[in-house]
């Protein structure tokens, strides 16, 4: 069945989800053979941070941030992809919230603590991290 938008909110709505629909596959696909430590797939990890973003009322692209927030640290996702695929503030959030192996933790954590007020929900997604 197909459904048909009459108001720009219910474009809104099926624009949103169908982006969470894209996301979720992407995450999906790029972590297929991952585990967590309790040998579940991993997937469920970031979908669990993006329905606990999702119920503090954070933007659709936090929700797609959170789906995409591993990719670039665990698998063969590039920032070139998620932002052409997903917008550059997407693409923004996931680089901001991707820890680059050379990285310290310190110098890590102090890049999200400094994205300044434009990009206040980088943090508050790593802290549900």
């Amino acid at each position: 069945m197909v459904t048909v938008a009459t108001t720009s909110g219910e474009l809104r709505e099926l624009v949103e989800r169908s982006l969470l629909h894209s996301a979720i596959t992407f995450a999906a696909r790029a972590q297929l053979n991952q585990q967590d430590k309790n040998g579940n797939p991993y997937i469920y990890h970031p979908i669990a941070v993006r329905n606990k973003v999702r119920d503090m009322g954070l933007s659709v692209e936090a929700q797609v941030a959170a789906l995409l927030h591993d990719t670039l640290e665990d698998t063969s996702a590039t920032s070139e992809n998620i932002d052409r695929l997903f917008g550059l503030k997407v693409g923004h959030y996931v680089l901001t919230l991707s820890r680059i192996s050379e990285e310290t933790y310190m110098h890590y954590i102090q890049n999200i603590a400094n994205v300044g007020p434009t990009y206040w929900e980088i943090p508050v997604i790593k802290m549900v991290d």
